[in-house]
C-alpha cells in the first residue's frame, strides 16, 4: 500500500473510532434500548435527581428536556448507526471504493457534530432548571459520569 492509502485508511479508523466512542456515549446515557440499560439509566436518573434534590417541579422539568431530547435526536443517532454499518461493510468487501468510504465518513462526522450541539444545548436548558449549587454538582457529575477529568482555564502570566 502506498503512504496516501495508509494516511487514509488511518484517518478513517480514527473518524470510526471517535464516533463510535462518542455514539456509545450517547447511546448510554440518553437513548432508550435493552431493558437492562434502561433501568439502569433511570436508576442513574433517580439517584441524580436525589443527589441534587431536585424538587418536583425540576424533575418535571428534567424529565420533559430529558423525553424531548431522546424524540428529537433519535433520528440522528439512527442515521448514524446505518452509516457506520455501511462503512463497516465497504471494508468488508475485495474491493473499497475509499471516495464513497470518505462520502459516508465526512457524513458521519457531520452527524457527530450535530448530536455534539444538540447535546451542549440541552446541557443548557438543563441548567436553567437548577440552582447555583445544583448546577455545580451536575457538571461534576456529567464529567464523571463521561470519565472526563475537567479541564480548568489556566491563567497566563506576563514574563518582562
Amino acid at each position: 500500500m502506498n503512504k496516501r492509502t495508509l494516511g487514509l485508511l488511518l484517518l478513517i479508523s480514527v473518524a470510526i473510532n471517535l464516533s463510535a466512542l462518542g455514539t456509545f456515549s450517547y447511546y448510554k446515557w440518553f437513548h432508550n434500548s435493552h431493558g437492562r440499560s434502561r433501568n439502569r439509566r433511570a436508576e442513574y436518573r433517580k439517584q441524580m435527581y436525589e443527589k441534587l434534590k431536585l424538587n418536583p417541579a425540576q424533575r418535571a422539568q428534567m424529565d420533559t428536556l430529558h423525553a424531548r431530547f431522546i424524540r428529537d435526536n433519535k433520528p440522528i443517532w439512527e442515521k448514524s448507526r446505518k452509516l457506520r454499518g455501511e462503512i463497516l461493510s465497504s471494508a468488508e468487501k475485495d474491493s473499497v471504493d475509499m471516495a464513497l468510504v470518505e462520502q459516508k465518513v465526512d457524513s458521519l462526522i457531520a452527524l457527530e457534530k450535530m448530536i455534539e450541539i444538540a447535546s451542549v444545548k440541552n446541557l443548557m436548558r438543563y441548567k436553567k432548571i437548577l440552582n447555583d449549587e445544583q448546577q455545580k454538582e451536575f457538571m461534576k457529575m456529567i464529567y464523571r459520569r463521561y470519565h472526563i477529568p475537567k479541564v480548568e482555564e489556566k491563567s497566563v502570566k506576563k514574563t518582562n
